[in-house]
């Protein structure tokens, strides 16, 4: 059965909150004290419309950024093919 929307938000804020490789993207949501269920709630609102990963990691980053006010040049230091 498919997950609503409340449990998804919950199951991805979870994994994000509690992910052991601890990836670039996350120890600045970290370091920034974000909350991962806005940040869940914004990556499962984002239409990624079958691009290629690092384009679609680039589009949840602009999202992410947008709401919570940052300007971070990760398309720079984390995306170079993008430039």
């Amino acid at each position: 059965m498919a997950l609503t929307r409340a449990e998804a938000i919950k199951e991805l804020s979870e994994k994000l909150g509690n992910n052991p490789w601890n990836p670039d993207g996350l120890v600045i949501l970290q370091k920034n004290g974000a909350d991962f269920e806005v940040v869940a709630d914004i990556m499962l609102g984002v239409h990624l419309d079958k691009q290629k990963a690092t384009a679609s990691a680039d589009k949840l980053t602009k999202a992410v950024c947008q709401q919570f006010g940052w300007n971070l040049p990760l398309t720079i230091t984390i995306f170079p093919e993008l430039r």
